[in-house]
């Protein structure tokens, strides 16, 4: 298999979504991919529910080295809906394109996956909550005490969309719990807040290839 496979949509539609998984909807629009930039083994998929009404963001991880499918989808917060793995087979892959990113937000990041593979789940999602400041000041974000009111200047100034602002907020309020005394951040935590600053830095900073596809289930 090469990775022209994985990059058909009959892919995606066979074995990582059907329908939307909020309205029913049959219809849902293939939008664009990046690959992933602090998991170079991943593509990250971006769908979108084509019912107006709806408008459920999906967002599917595939990982090439395992074939391995992560689905999530926005309303308030990412869920994890499937994970299917059927080979092992490794693949080609292309290097991804990293643009605009600072040192300082690489290094915050490095640290925060570093805790997060030696079990320090607090401190992995408070570095996490760190590098997304970092990441809004890097947009050009006015610092400001909240970083709320910083996701919303980026908003209003059309620099990051509503639906990675949902990720941002998600990574700041795992964050605070980090940060703040009595805060309890489990594994899944504080893999989930580097799962979503991965899109949003993927999705801003990384080489996003826009594709003109609408996925029906027949």
């Amino acid at each position: 298999m090469n990775n022209d496979f994985y990059d058909h949509p009959d892919f995606i539609k066979n074995v990582a979504l059907k329908k939307c998984i909020r309205c029913g909807s049959a219809t849902v629009n293939y939008i664009a991919y990046a690959e992933s930039i602090l998991y170079p083994a991943y593509r990250i998929h971006y769908l979108k529910c084509a019912n107006t009404n709806c408008n459920c963001a999906y967002w599917i991880y595939i990982n090439k080295t395992r074939v391995e499918i992560k689905v999530g989808y926005t309303s308030k917060t990412v869920s994890r809906i499937n994970n299917h793995s059927f080979s092992d087979k490794i693949l080609d892959m292309p290097k991804q394109k990293i643009l605009h990113i600072s040192k300082e937000l690489l290094a915050e990041i490095k640290e925060a996956m570093v805790c997060l593979e030696q079990g320090h789940y607090l401190a992995s999602a408070t570095l996490a909550r760190r590098a997304l400041e970092t990441s809004l000041l890097n947009l050009g974000a006015i610092k400001l005490p909240k970083i709320y009111d910083m996701i919303l200047y980026l908003i209003q100034k059309g620099v990051v969309t509503s639906e990675i602002a949902d990720f941002c907020v998600d990574v700041k309020s795992i964050g605070n719990r980090g940060a703040h005394s009595g805060g309890q951040v489990s594994k899944n935590d504080a893999e989930s807040a580097l799962e979503y600053m991965d899109i949003v830095l993927s999705w801003i900073f990384g080489n996003v290839i826009p594709v003109t596809q609408r996925i029906v289930d027949n």
